[in-house]
């Protein structure tokens, strides 16, 4: 009697492993699905006041399709897309340059020759739900631009302004 009731025990005890083993394989997967896109690029993404809150904590101002349209007429800027080529080639703000943040240091290589401390850059992504304007905006901080803005409405806020995509 006393074996049959050890041997349940044990039998109870591989359920307990297994079912163990299941469930931290699903916290995993999960916490993986949140913090990663099908790109490898973040998920969790400051929105709205968070996004200007960053910006403005290393000093890179906030602008608006109005002023992105006057940055382009006035010129003398250089404007950014942070999004992956392949999303740059489908569309992008006229006169933009590709500078994916997932290959930030391959492309500050390209596009150093045109950037100095003083060279006014205006980086932007597809809209809100993209961090990677922002985060490209702070790397360009951090490599010495000083005078960097960020349009945080990106492709989407130009589109849904009516305004022409290269």
């Amino acid at each position: 009697m006393q074996g049959d009731v050890s041997g349940a025990i044990c039998h109870d005890w591989s359920l307990v492993r297994v079912w163990s083993g299941i469930f931290c394989a699903s916290l995993l997967g999960v916490a993986l699905s949140l913090f990663l896109n099908p790109h490898g690029r973040e998920v969790l993404r400051p929105l709205g006041e968070k996004v200007v809150g960053e910006a403005s904590k290393v000093g890179v101002a906030i602008v608006s399709v109005e002023d992105v349209q006057k940055i382009i007429v006035e010129g003398g800027w250089v404007v950014f897309d942070a999004r992956l080529e392949r999303e740059y080639d489908a569309g992008h703000i006229p006169g933009a340059l590709s500078f994916p943040y997932a290959q930030r240091d391959e492309a500050f290589q390209e596009w150093a020759s045109i950037l100095n401390s003083e060279q006014k850059v205006l980086v932007y992504c597809s809209g809100k739900l993209c961090d990677d304007g922002l985060h490209l905006a702070i790397f360009l901080k951090g490599m010495g631009i000083k005078d960097v803005a960020l349009f945080v409405d990106g492709l989407d806020g130009w589109k849904k302004a009516g305004l022409l995509v290269e």
